[in-house]
């Protein structure tokens, strides 16, 4: 099997690309360095001039929200109510702040 190598624009065996395309690690940023993650608000999310660029708050009201809404299912259930909406719980965004890498925890 071969792969097409763009520099050389033509096809190679792929020991000959190998030697000259070598995998990047996807765990290091920039300079070999590791990513430095920060937390951010969600893409869905928007904000104004009076946000304090807090996104700890954010995710701890949506977890609030998460076990209050959990709660009242619970007191449903034990009514004998079942309830066919649904609940998440809200994934955490990071982003490296060199090179804009994305992660979800």
């Amino acid at each position: 099997m071969k792969k097409y190598d763009r520099e050389k624009k033509k096809w190679v065996s792929i020991e000959e690309y190998e030697k000259t395309h070598k995998p990047r690690d996807k765990k290091m940023c920039r300079g070999g360095k590791p990513h430095d993650f920060v937390l951010v608000l969600p893409f869905y999310t928007s904000y104004d001039s009076t946000y304090k660029y807090h996104p700890e708050d954010y995710y701890k009201i949506m977890d609030e929200r998460y076990e209050f809404i959990e709660k009242q299912r619970t007191e449903l259930e034990k009514m004998g109510i079942k309830d066919r909406g649904w609940n998440r719980k809200e994934t955490r965004l990071f982003i490296c702040a060199v090179c804009k890498k994305q992660e979800y925890e």
